[in-house]
């Protein structure tokens, strides 16, 4: 299996959660996260994707993320890490490559140059939460998940371009 499709964040299946370093593999479900209305790089998002039963507070969940690390064969990083900036554009960056493929086209070096100075636009958020992803153009897509994430596109670009063109 590779790593776009054994990199879920929330499955259910302890073996698929981050089973690799790449905080990439943090975006492999994008796509469908937004067309669920789920944005698992969010905290307050998280406790909804989790599912977790019974229910836990959102400080309860606070103290458990700042007290407890991820553990890989060659390292570790704190639990928060998956609440970062890096891994919410590596998010964008994924729901944007996943919305460009359903499309049936790759993205280019080209088209992330022609849409470089996408942003959200003051008052348009809400607009934005309530459309169904598949019904949009790619800057209103582009707008959404990164409404939803926290993150500026050029930013996004910046740090994951070359990834989302390979």
């Amino acid at each position: 299996m590779d790593a776009q499709t054994d990199c879920r964040l929330v499955d259910g299946s302890p073996t698929s959660f981050l089973r690799q370093r790449d905080l990439w593999c943090l975006g492999c479900e994008a796509l469908e996260d937004i067309r669920q209305g789920r944005i698992p790089v969010q905290q307050k998002s998280f406790l909804e994707c989790a599912g977790l039963n019974p229910k836990v507070s959102e400080d309860g969940l606070s103290r458990f993320i700042h007290a407890t690390d991820i553990a890989w064969t060659d390292g570790s990083a704190p639990l928060d890490i998956i609440f970062s900036a890096a891994v919410r554009r590596a998010w964008v960056a994924n729901a944007v490559r996943q919305f460009v493929e359903a499309g049936g086209e790759k993205v280019s070096a080209a088209m992330l140059t022609r849409y470089q100075s996408v942003k959200v636009k003051r008052g348009e958020g809400t607009s934005l939460a309530k459309m169904a992803s598949d019904a949009m153009d790619l800057p209103t897509f582009i707008q959404k998940a990164n409404m939803l994430a926290g993150t500026q596109w050029a930013e996004v670009i910046a740090q994951y371009g070359e990834r989302m063109t390979g």
